[in-house]
């Protein structure tokens, strides 16, 4: 980004990486936070604790219909 000043002086500033990429990745929690907030928009608090918990134990799961039945259950209304 270069920013150019009534004056004519300019300042640029360029970034390689952002912040969630694989040279900068996000923490666990960081991670977290960003799903419960992302999550926020469609689910109930309860959903979104579900899910997580479905998420965390996936390698067990018995079918993917088990995400679908949290979503169907503890969606918000829009």
């Amino acid at each position: 980004v270069t920013i150019t000043l009534k004056d004519g002086r300019s300042h640029t500033h360029a970034v390689s990486s952002h912040q969630g990429d694989f040279h900068e990745p996000y923490s666990d929690a960081q991670l977290c936070e960003k799903f419960r907030d992302l999550a926020g928009d469609v689910l109930t608090v309860k959903g979104i604790a579900q899910m997580e918990s479905a998420v965390d134990r996936c390698e067990t799961l018995g079918a993917v219909s088990e995400i679908a039945e949290i979503i169907k259950q503890h969606q918000k209304l829009l």
